[in-house]
């Protein structure tokens, strides 16, 4: 329903006349989530969020809508290295041409049960213009790719973390010997990639020392995967899904056997990615970690220290900055927020409602 201004508005048109066609074609345009959806609601279980977090249900969904057997593994394992790798990556200026960033990249390494040591390599700054991106892209089947790494800095942050672990995980992968990689993210195919540096290289070279390359995701949108957690949370720990028959049927490019993995008692389930050894199966390559890492809330307690690491702090974003400003001589001028001076503010109260 249409609302109405304190003083109306003298239009060319009289709204009112188009407001019910209006509305019927709306309608029309979502019908099949609108019909009797407060019904299909009806006593469902449900999580309220802020439209920007993704949320897991605390203990589970309750239920199940397909069979799911978990699969209990060994608490215990033969002690081995374990590296576990993160990244991040801020913008830090703007030019005409291109796009100023700060990067850096961390590596922890755990052993027995306990964080032996870290590595930390950064922050860098660099640079991406047009010659820049073409150079990252140089030889690849997609070099237009490169158009989407100027236009979107979300991309080009997504590509320089991406380069900057492979980097690490290559040369941990080809020199460390029976040891478990482990790495923020899924295990699959990335058109950021470079030619020479791939996941799949990594996960080549790991296998030929007899080492392993496992995967942690934090968050999934996919939705069964929420189902399988969900399923965990009343098993034994520890304990894991094999879900990678479907994952197969929805998404190409996967490098490791896909599972949910609960690795503690009242911890969460995480999606997990394994690319064993020939002689090694899933839940060997899980046990190795359980027994090798620490567990906080059933994460690896390796790669949230590397997360730490890797992350910038307000104070350091602004001395990357100064540092920019001062080697490089740069010129600064004023920038503006375009959204919030084109859609500024709207004080609640100064007029009625517009939407129905």
């Amino acid at each position: 329903m249409l609302g109405k201004m304190n003083k109306q508005l003298s239009l060319p048109i009289d709204i009112s006349k188009h407001a019910s066609s209006l509305a019927d074609q709306i309608e029309s345009a979502i019908k099949p989530c609108t019909v009797a959806a407060t019904t299909r609601l009806l006593h469902s279980t449900v999580i309220f969020g802020d439209g920007e977090r993704d949320l897991a249900p605390m203990g589970g969904w309750g239920r199940e809508t397909f069979e799911l057997h978990p699969a209990g593994f060994s608490a215990s394992s033969d002690p081995r290295v374990l590296a576990s790798i993160d990244s991040s990556c801020i913008p830090v200026a703007e030019t005409m041409d291109g796009s100023a960033y700060a990067a850096r990249v961390a590596a922890v390494f755990s052993y027995g049960g306990r964080i032996q040591s870290f590595a930390k390599f950064g922050p860098m700054l660099l640079y991406i213009d047009e010659t820049a991106a073409l150079g990252l892209f140089q030889g690849l089947r997609k070099r237009n790719f490169a158009k989407m790494v100027l236009m979107d800095r979300r991309v080009a942050q997504r590509m320089i973390r991406t380069r900057l672990e492979r980097a690490v995980a290559s040369k941990l992968a080809s020199e460390m010997e029976d040891c478990v990689l482990m790495i923020d993210g899924a295990l699959s195919e990335s058109v950021l990639d470079s030619i020479d540096v791939s996941l799949d290289s990594i996960i080549s070279s790991a296998k030929a020392i007899g080492s392993h390359v496992v995967g942690i995701s934090k968050t999934s949108r996919v939705r069964f995967l929420s189902r399988a957690s969900s399923r965990l949370q009343s098993a034994d720990a520890p304990s894991y899904i094999n879900v990678h028959d479907y994952m197969r049927c929805l998404f190409k490019g996967l490098l490791g056997r896909v599972v949910v993995a609960k690795f503690d008692e009242n911890a969460f389930p995480f999606r997990v990615d394994v690319a064993a050894c020939d002689n090694s199966n899933v839940g060997d390559v899980l046990s190795a970690v359980r027994f090798n890492d620490v567990f906080i809330r059933g994460y690896p307690e390796s790669l949230r220290i590397a997360h730490h690491l890797s992350v910038f702090s307000r104070h350091e974003a602004l001395c990357v900055g100064s540092y920019l400003a001062k080697q490089g001589e740069v010129k600064s001028v004023f920038g503006e927020d375009l959204r919030h001076s084109v859609l500024g503010e709207i004080r609640v109260g100064r007029m009625s409602g517009w939407g129905g």
